[in-house]
């Protein structure tokens, strides 16, 4: 999957679609309306992202309290 993706959700979506994190199902009562859920691949990734998403918190937490000790 490319590193950036455009603006337009329906361009995202059927790329994410495509990489196999999403996955679009058509709603039965409403012909417009798209389910879109997480795969497998993609909860993998969720789980990932958080995980690095918590080091950088911390590594910020911890060079703030760093710098208020000076």
């Amino acid at each position: 999957m490319a590193a950036t993706l455009g603006t337009n959700v329906s361009y995202n979506l059927s790329k994410l679609t495509e990489a196999g994190y999403v996955t679009q199902t058509r709603s039965q009562h409403d012909r417009r309306v798209i389910m879109v859920r997480n795969s497998e691949s993609g909860l993998a990734l969720c789980a990932v992202l958080q995980e690095l998403n918590a080091r950088r918190l911390d590594a910020l937490h911890q060079m703030s309290s760093r710098t208020r000790s000076c």
